[in-house]
């Protein structure tokens, strides 16, 4: 569709060419066809030729179609529920795992082999992400896949929520225990260890070989290195660099 077929946008200021867009997604994996959303945090290298923004300052490209908006989530959020929303892909591939009494929703990618899930958990339903709408609260709609490489194992009463724009995804060998929370978008790298109570925030990125003790916090937006090990009851609020240890309320490094 064009960018002037879709009604939300309709009202907007828009510079540039009324461009085709097929899909929308997250700034790095977009393509010429996507539309996107910008808040103006972190750097803004992408292949999207469209993209929805409060400022049309901070742009120094002068070949992207620009919608200026005065909440560009909100406008994004708007823009998912008129067009895309209805478009969520269904994948659920459960050849050699081991699937027990557990809610696995269709938008769910599982590895060909050795994914083990436990009773009781809850994979691929909406994440938890509002933004304000005059005089109320929106839900962001999660239009995203849930991805369990192969060999992952996640214990029981675990929930992993899908992501918005874009996967969550648990790689290949993660080891996940009883009654953690992954939301929205995280990206536990391989090989990973998670222990019972862990709460991972929403687009937290987690290295190779990491150790998260038991009911530890994770922030959501943090990125952690490869092999850090984050201690029992941590509540982590900084980025934390490969190869270290941190520990306690707010976690420091030790």
């Amino acid at each position: 569709m064009k960018l002037s077929e879709i009604k939300t946008l309709q009202g907007l200021i828009v510079v540039g060419e009324d461009r085709e867009i097929t899909n929308v997604n997250t700034i790095a994996n977009a393509d010429e066809n996507s539309l996107i959303f910008f808040n103006g945090k972190g750097e803004l290298k992408t292949k999207a030729k469209a993209i929805i923004i409060s400022n049309r300052e901070c742009i120094f490209d002068n070949d992207l179609t620009t919608i200026i908006s005065p909440d560009p989530k909100l406008t994004m959020a708007k823009v998912i529920l008129e067009c895309f929303y209805n478009n969520v892909v269904s994948f659920l591939n459960t050849i050699r795992s081991e699937i027990y009494l557990s809610k696995i929703f269709d938008n769910v990618k599982i590895g060909v082999e050795g994914v083990i899930v436990g009773v009781n958990c809850t994979i691929g339903t909406q994440g938890f992400g509002y933004v304000w709408d005059k005089d109320h609260w929106l839900r962001f709609p999660h239009i995203g896949s849930v991805v369990l490489e192969k060999n992952v194992e996640i214990g029981n009463n675990t929930c992993i929520d899908r992501g918005s724009i874009g996967n969550t995804i648990i790689r290949k060998g993660v080891k996940i225990d009883n009654l953690v929370h992954i939301a929205h978008n995280a990206d536990i790298g391989e090989h990973s260890l998670i222990v019972a109570g862990a709460v991972i925030g929403g687009s937290v990125k987690i290295g190779k070989k990491c150790f998260i003790g038991m009911n530890a916090s994770i922030k959501n937006g943090i990125i952690i290195g490869d092999n850090v090990t984050v201690g029992a009851g941590a509540v982590v609020l900084k980025d934390i660099p490969s190869g270290e240890t941190w520990a306690g309320v707010p976690a420091k490094k030790l």
